[in-house]
């Protein structure tokens, strides 16, 4: 049966090293990982031997077995493992009313993170499931920082896609490709001239707003947009995707109510939702733009912007009953 989510959802995406063939490996070669983060403190030094110097990052020990997911209207099949990180941290209280340091167990938090490692053909990517930068940080050092390599091409997002996005929309162009249609962009977020000067829109009629219109015009960077894609006339998903800010980390959040035209039981959606819009949806967008980017560049985007401009000044002088001559 088609389920949807009953919450949203984020996810991080993570290529891991090339080295990473295929889910085989990782069981046996990083999941069997700990990572030891000292505790900073200068009053107990760092021993690998004693476990009140450090905390202690590991994987759930009981990880789940390796399953398959078939990618819709393509011949691909993505293999998973589920899994959780486990990691220790400090309390904000490190000391007790005498300024001594508290034993480990009573200065300790522990955060448990879901993870899932996927194989598309011989690459290994690792999506973990939380935004939090905290998490992340913790979780890379897990994973360690040399296992991990920069996403391929089509996990690259940079605004100028959400530009055509939008033009594709606006325009009426909404197809993607034969099975995958635009059906609404209902939020973004963008950079005015700098990363400082930010603005965000969140609305059902965004691309009608006037002030969508003219940031668009301006050619201002889009840093992230919520898009609802409708697959084989019925499945409709929505999702924010972000500008991949560095090489190696997409983030990602899954909305509420999102389905898929993945047949699956109903406690698999939280599995199978992150697979389907990483390794189906996104790679369907990405090909697409690369198709259309050289007639998008070369002619279509300045009309599309300068026809959005002239419609913005219609639209602010009708509304403040001014004129051309007033200009």
């Amino acid at each position: 049966m088609n389920s949807q989510l009953e919450k949203n959802q984020r996810y991080t995406l993570i290529k891991m090293d090339s080295k990473y063939k295929n889910l085989d490996q990782i069981k046996n070669d990083v999941l069997s990982q700990q990572h030891k983060e000292p505790f900073k403190s200068k009053l107990i030094e760092f021993s690998e031997d004693n476990e009140e110097s450090y905390f202690l990052y590991k994987w759930y020990e009981n990880s789940g077995e390796v399953a398959e997911c078939k990618i819709p209207n393509t011949n691909e099949t993505v293999k998973y493992l589920c899994t959780e990180a486990i990691c220790e941290f400090s309390t904000r209280k490190i000391k007790d009313d005498n300024n001594k340091i508290l034993p480990k167990r009573d200065r300790l938090n522990i955060q448990k993170t879901e993870v899932i490692f996927a194989q598309k053909n011989n690459q290994v990517f690792a999506i973990l499931m939380t935004f939090d930068n905290y998490e992340l940080k913790r979780i890379k050092k897990l994973l360690q920082m040399s296992n991990i390599e920069p996403l391929p091409s089509e996990y690259q997002i940079v605004p100028s896609i959400f530009t055509w996005l939008f033009y594709r929309y606006i325009t009426e162009k909404e197809m993607i490709d034969n099975n995958i249609s635009i059906e609404g962009i209902n939020g973004f977020t963008g950079n005015v001239l700098t990363d400082e000067n930010r603005f965000s829109g969140d609305s059902g009629n965004t691309p009608d707003l006037i002030i969508t219109k003219a940031f668009l015009a301006n050619n201002y960077d889009i840093t992230s947009i919520k898009v609802d894609l409708n697959v084989d006339s019925g499945c409709l998903t929505s999702f924010y995707i972000n500008q991949t800010n560095t090489d190696n980390e997409l983030r990602i959040m899954a909305l509420k109510n999102s389905t898929t035209n993945i047949i699956l039981n109903v406690d698999d959606i939280y599995e199978i939702m992150p697979l389907y819009i990483i390794f189906y949806l996104i790679p369907q967008i990405f090909d697409s733009y690369q198709k259309n980017k050289n007639k998008f560049d070369s002619t279509e985007k300045n009309s599309f912007l300068a026809d959005l401009a002239i419609e913005v000044v219609k639209q602010i002088l009708a509304r403040n009953n001014l004129t051309k001559d007033d200009l």
